[in-house]
């Protein structure tokens, strides 16, 4: 309970002194964050100083050692520059030996084919014509044969009892179109045997002797330039036996007898090749 001296007056020995019981303790206060304060202050300056200085060159470091390595670094990059430049080239070099490589080997396989389509006439060796001075008849129907021969030579069927291979009259106009473009009618054929086929009216086939081909010319195509719709080849001619020595060892060279150019002329309706002329070189 308060006790009253007066009946509107609290008694002074009863007033509180709040500054004798709070003093202290703010005043401890006031000075530990004072403290804290001066503690955190110097922290951020001191990680201040140092963040700064991380992008500083050390202290012991002269301003010629600085340059020194700025230096060193540069020559560092154009030495690495330069490196990267010669991969590259050298690069570029073997991707371009690659790609001229393969089309090498294509204008090769192209030559070859060539090779392997007019070899049945340059077996022949037809003389000199064109399309208004035609292959000679005979020289074109065994042209004819030749090129049924190598494409059914596996078929046993196609042979009589002796020995020989047969092919209807429709089989080698079909290859005359595809050599020459052209057909015969064969009613009215000027030579219907020799010693390579005979043709028989009645059944209208021809019988094709079984005879080797060694010593007819064979072809190497050296050149093909496309002019045009027409296609003009060089051809060189050689004989199989002459590839071989006395030894009978191969040759390094192959032996040419002559060069001829033959002349391929594209079909409109067909869109093949043909050949439409042959000449000397």
């Amino acid at each position: 309970m308060y006790k009253f001296n007066d009946k509107n007056n609290i008694s002074d020995s009863y007033i509180v002194n709040y500054k004798s019981v709070y003093d202290n303790k703010s005043t401890r206060y006031c000075e530990k964050s004072e403290k804290n304060k001066s503690k955190k202050y110097k922290k951020a300056k001191h990680y201040k100083k140092k963040f700064k200085n991380i992008f500083l060159p050390p202290k012991h470091m002269s301003d010629v050692k600085i340059k020194d390595n700025l230096q060193s670094h540069r020559i560092g990059y154009i030495f690495k520059f330069i490196i990267s430049c010669f991969i590259l080239a050298v690069f570029f070099v073997l991707f371009s030996e690659v790609i001229s490589l393969f089309e090498r080997n294509d204008i090769i396989s192209d030559l070859r084919r060539y090779d392997n389509f007019i070899w049945p006439v340059v077996m022949q060796d037809p003389s000199p014509f064109d399309e208004e001075n035609f292959i000679d008849e005979t020289k074109a129907i065994e042209s004819a044969l030749w090129d049924l021969c190598m494409e059914h030579k596996n078929e046993n069927l196609r042979l009589d009892e002796d020995g020989r291979m047969s092919f209807s009259n429709q089989e080698v106009n079909e290859s005359l179109k595809k050599l020459f473009n052209i057909s015969i009618n064969f009613e009215n054929l000027k030579i219907k045997k020799n010693s390579f086929f005979e043709f028989n009216n009645y059944k209208k086939i021809f019988l094709v002797e079984p005879i080797s081909g060694v010593d007819n010319y064979f072809p190497r195509v050296t050149k093909a330039e496309k002019i045009g719709n027409s296609i003009i080849l060089t051809v060189e001619y050689f004989l199989p036996s002459d590839q071989f020595s006395q030894n009978m060892k191969k040759e390094i060279l192959n032996k040419t007898e002559k060069t001829m150019i033959y002349k391929l002329k594209k079909d409109i309706e067909s869109k093949r090749y043909y050949i439409s002329s042959v000449c000397n070189s």
